[in-house]
């Protein structure tokens, strides 16, 4: 019984240790990545690329998914991707299960996570994907939507 009682303090010490968060580096804490937009309604979205003259990029996600993460850590920090995003689009993240963007996220039929939407200023889609995208499949969607549309 003595031994079972250590292992469960060990067990509980490891899991509050895994759950603390961990400092980050000044690289990582730095690194250059897409600029989204957080907090708008999509009037202000779509009112910033009426004015801009861009395609609105909106990444639907949820912070239980993985693939979500992964795309934040991996795909929207590759260089080629956040230097062709920001340039080229006005970059808004919906958190899907957020209250206020719950409508949205039924208007533009989500599905999955992560769901990723391009609109024209009026708030028609021009393309949708469910699912991650690699950074090259990314820059893909974009300059096929960029090709289709004329802003």
């Amino acid at each position: 019984m003595k031994n079972v009682g250590i292992f469960l303090i060990a067990l509980i010490g490891m899991t509050l240790f895994s759950c603390t968060p961990q400092k980050t580096n000044n690289k990582t804490a730095s690194k250059k990545t897409v600029k989204f937009i957080t907090g708008k309604t999509i009037e202000n979205v779509l009112d910033l690329s009426s004015k801009k003259k861009k395609i609105v990029f909106i990444d639907f996600y949820i912070d239980a998914c993985a693939p979500c993460r992964l795309m934040d850590q991996e795909v929207f920090t590759n260089e080629s991707v956040h230097r062709f995003y920001n340039k080229n689009f006005v970059n808004f993240k919906v958190d899907a299960i957020d209250f206020d963007y719950v409508n949205l996220a039924l208007k533009y039929k989500v599905q999955e996570y992560p769901t990723l939407v391009f609109l024209d200023d009026k708030g028609n889609v021009l393309h949708r994907h469910y699912g991650a995208a690699s950074a090259v499949k990314l820059l893909e969607l974009g300059k096929i939507v960029m090709d289709s549309q004329v802003m």
